[in-house]
């Protein structure tokens, strides 16, 4: 009965130490959203109806309304936020416009202009490269890109991969990019309403299609590598080859369409009707995180890891719905709870992927209640990442170490305790 007990407490304590929150915010100016963009724990941004953009830069405890002339009655359809102050958005003014602000949104500079095609997203791979997606002029894609943070854009060297519908539209939302490391290809995932999942291994020189529900509009997608994705649009699917096949993924639970797909600290969210889910076990299954109260879908979702104390990170984001309602999520993570059987030794397993680039996962049980400390370091022994330090109770544990910043070369990561110290090697190739 103890050891049942205990049990039942040590998973309560994990919960409530991991606990996720979702808190409604105001909008200052209510109607349809159709996209939200975290830039950090403090600043994001929401556009919508009739020319509606709106700007935080303390969490979301005031929106502001950033609504302007430029913009007329058009939708703005698609917002990236670009630094603390600086954001680019796309809109059907007058066909389709690239606009950008440098002042939160107190003034506006059209980038980009073209009266025959409507503009439906923007996305950015860094403060620099970005690509502007468009729907069919003439049976092609209109999609262009920016490598000077848009003071310029370039119509050329991306191809336009051909529309096998006339009457398609690459859906707002429905577009990622991920690139493994700098200097490596950009691949590209766009949806449309048609059913037709896009991608480009080369940054936009070639494009293949696959149709993970025929003729049934695709809403969103993410991918959390090169390889493994999901996308939804009546139903989800989930791609473990970049994109190029689609199994259904019939036990995801849901409350209406899958609007929003994203990926942040290798966790999933999705938007299903009014209600989001979270998953942390490689979207192998999602859990109910959130309904909101007037029961409008959400329409977007958008997160971001930031660093917090005592070395873990914190995931941010926001949901925003198609009558205007704005929810704010944040969720302290460093080392995530994997199990509430008490072990019988402490452990440190070796890290998975190993080789790896740029992440991988390190799992460790620990006995009883302790003070820990897990780190990361060079072949000299340098401490150059401690990925947890504090009190951990009795259980085991996985968390992630991210090489981005690291040069190519063997690493060790160390488990110390009050009674223990365990070390094991990995290696990071990029």
């Amino acid at each position: 009965m103890k050891i049942r007990y205990f049990a039942v407490l040590l998973l309560f304590t994990a919960i409530n130490l991991h606990s996720q929150v979702w808190v409604n915010q105001i909008n200052p100016s209510p109607g349809v959203m159709f996209s939200v963009y975290a830039y950090d724990a403090n600043v994001a941004w929401a556009t919508g109806e009739l020319g509606k953009v709106l700007y935080t830069s303390n969490g979301g405890n005031n929106w502001f309304n950033m609504t302007n002339a430029i913009f007329g009655t058009s939708n703005v359809y698609s917002v990236h936020g670009i630094d603390p102050t600086t954001a680019i958005v796309v809109s059907n003014v007058s066909g389709g416009k690239v606009f950008r602000s440098t002042n939160r949104g107190l003034s506006w500079q059209t980038l980009f202009s073209r009266s025959n095609v409507t503009l439906s997203d923007v996305q950015f791979i860094n403060s620099t490269t970005g690509f502007v997606f468009g729907n069919p002029v003439a049976n092609q894609y209109f999609i262009f890109k920016t490598t000077n943070g848009g003071n310029t854009f370039d119509t050329v060297s991306v191809t336009r991969p051909p529309s096998p519908n006339p009457n398609s539209q690459i859906i707002p939302n429905c577009t990622h990019l991920f690139q493994s490391a700098i200097g490596n290809p950009i691949f590209i995932w766009f949806g449309t309403s048609t059913g037709h999942l896009f991608y480009s291994t080369n940054t936009g020189t070639s494009w293949s299609f696959s149709i993970p529900d025929s003729n049934i509009s695709m809403r969103s997608l993410t991918f959390s590598s090169t390889q493994n994705g999901l996308c939804g649009g009546d139903d989800p699917f989930m791609s473990v080859n970049g994109g190029a096949g689609w199994r259904f993924q019939g036990t995801y639970p849901n409350t209406g369409g899958y609007y929003s797909f994203e990926t942040v600290a290798w966790q999933y969210f999705y938007s299903s009707g009014p209600s989001i889910y979270r998953s942390t076990n490689n979207a192998a299954s999602f859990s109910l995180q959130f309904t909101n109260v007037s029961q409008e879908d959400f329409r977007d979702l958008s997160f971001v890891s930031t660093p917090g104390d005592n070395s873990l990170s914190v995931v941010h984001g926001w949901g925003v719905t198609g009558d205007g309602e704005i929810a704010r999520y944040s969720d302290p993570i460093g080392i995530i709870p994997i199990s509430t059987i008490i072990p019988g030794k402490f452990n440190l397993y070796q890290n998975y992927p190993n080789p790896f680039n740029p992440v991988t996962i390190i799992t460790f049980d620990i006995a009883e209640n302790s003070d820990i400390k897990l780190e990361v370091a060079d072949i000299l022994g340098k401490t150059i990442k401690v990925l947890h330090q504090g009190k951990v109770n009795a259980g085991s544990y996985k968390t992630e170490f991210d090489g981005t910043n690291l040069p190519s070369g063997i690493y060790f990561y160390r488990l110390l305790t009050d009674k223990t110290s365990i070390t094991r090697k990995l290696m990071l190739i990029k």
